[in-house]
């Protein structure tokens, strides 16, 4: 039986959750298999190891929520590597999605590095961080360094040199079953191009509901300062660690926790007294920029992606 899949692999931070919640599963068209219907597996994928790793039973869990002769995708950032580990594995993932189902089509979303990197960190302060963004990045003595502890929290700038992965997906499935979209479509030529890119791929052309209200606003530098310190007193949602101040209920605002300062420093008034300034490092960003500008020519060449003309501020 024949199954037409796509592997939606990432990146993060470039309006997956959006996609998912919102345009995935408006297509009547296309079978979309939500994370949560194939999370072990998928999650086997990613990091069990090969000792363990049994490929009839992964297929077979995942053809039960496959259509035949019809299009189905699936969407997991996390495909591309976990970046809470370094992105380990990206090679295995690839070789492991090609030998269970060798004639997928691969959809990579992409953003330019520094603005991703600086989106992970305010993610890790939403989700209960404490570090200086310079520490995130493992910027020291005006020099950014490589890190390669799993558990350090700090980004390695590896992670995100697109050429190899992509390359690699390109020779292990074919360069015709690779789409490489921008996120900075979105601010180029608006939402509905950056859709339409997805959608046309998929091999439908149906008509999209985009809502008004898409994500909640993220963390600016003022939101940053005050969020670093109260995380250091409060209960993190995600790592399940006990503050320094209890986790009590207060009425109406619900528990005492780092999720609860998310909320606060999220919402309107707090941008309205705190200001939406930005947290952009110049240094930091133009060695970032001087980091990347070889390979992004090189993806650029290879893709056409455009990088070099319409998308030349973002990307060098």
């Amino acid at each position: 039986m024949k199954y037409k899949i796509y592997f939606h692999v990432g990146y993060p931070k470039t309006a997956t959750s959006f996609l998912q919640d919102y345009i995935f599963t408006q297509l009547k068209n296309v079978n979309y298999i939500p994370t949560s219907h194939i999370v072990e597996s998928l999650l086997k994928i990613i990091v069990q190891d090969e000792f363990n790793f049994n490929y009839e039973t992964i297929r077979e869990d995942i053809q039960k929520k496959l259509i035949p002769n019809k299009s189905n995708i699936i969407s997991f950032e996390s495909l591309c590597g976990e970046f809470r580990f370094k992105n380990i594995n990206q090679k295995l993932i690839a070789d492991r999605l090609c030998k269970l189902f060798p004639e997928s089509y691969i959809i990579f979303t992409i953003r330019n590095q520094y603005d991703l990197i600086e989106s992970l960190y305010k993610q890790e302060i939403h989700q209960g961080g404490t570090k200086k963004f310079t520490e995130f990045i493992n910027y020291k003595n005006g020099k950014l360094l490589p890190s390669y502890s799993p558990i350090d929290g700090r980004i390695n700038l590896e992670m995100i040199n697109y050429v190899p992965i992509i390359n690699y997906y390109a020779d292990i499935f074919g360069s015709s079953h690779i789409k490489i979209i921008l996120f900075e479509i979105i601010k180029a030529k608006g939402i509905s191009s950056f859709i339409k890119e997805i959608v046309s791929f998929l091999g439908t052309n149906e008509p999209i509901i985009i809502p008004h209200k898409i994500t909640n606003e993220s963390f600016q530098s003022h939101q940053i300062k005050i969020a670093r310190f109260l995380n250091r007193l409060f209960r993190k949602d995600k790592y399940i660690e006990n503050g320094l101040i209890p986790e009590i209920n207060i009425p109406i605002l619900g528990k005492l926790n780092t999720s609860l300062v998310r909320k606060l420093l999220q919402s309107p008034l707090s941008f309205k007294i705190l200001g939406h300034k930005p947290i952009t490092n110049q240094i930091i960003k133009t060695q970032v920029k001087e980091y990347y500008k070889n390979t992004n020519k090189d993806l650029d060449k290879k893709y056409n992606l455009s990088l070099n003309t319409l998308y030349k501020n973002y990307y060098f």
